[in-house]
């Protein structure tokens, strides 16, 4: 018998290309939300302030350490999704300027423009979350 991570493990595994998504299921405040994912889907509305009873981003704003995860998470989400979606999509060719709103730390930019050098790059979002981004060439 041959064993291997499926398709599905390999987004919990992490290397140097990817990151893992298991950050976005090891914080209790997030369990308690996907746990009742089913309300959700019945009802509608805002899970996770129905959980927590303050919007995810107050949450986060109280909770360094939860923040710190969902960053971490969105970061290596978006290595993945991103660069599938850069082999295939060529539709940046051509853009002088592109402003990533909500763009955290620059991630996807960053990608976007390693592709595309003669773009000029706009990382826009909280003070924050700028002030904690790397810069990048």
């Amino acid at each position: 018998r041959v064993y291997g991570v499926t398709l599905a493990g390999k987004a919990f595994v992490n290397d140097e290309h990817n990151g893992s998504l298991a950050v976005f299921t090891s914080d209790k405040a997030d369990i308690e939300v996907w746990l009742r994912f089913k309300d959700l889907v019945l009802e509608g509305g805002n899970l996770f302030e129905k959980v927590h009873a303050m919007p995810a981003y107050q949450y986060k704003s109280l909770n360094p350490e939860n923040a710190k995860r969902f960053d971490t998470g969105m970061k290596n989400l978006s290595k993945v999704t991103v660069k599938k979606i850069l082999e295939r999509y060529n539709g940046f060719q051509g853009v002088t300027t592109l402003v990533d709103v909500g763009g955290g730390y620059g991630v996807t930019l960053n990608m976007i423009i390693s592709k595309y050098p003669s773009i000029k790059g706009i990382n826009y979002d909280l003070p924050h979350v700028v002030q904690q981004a790397p810069s990048f060439p």
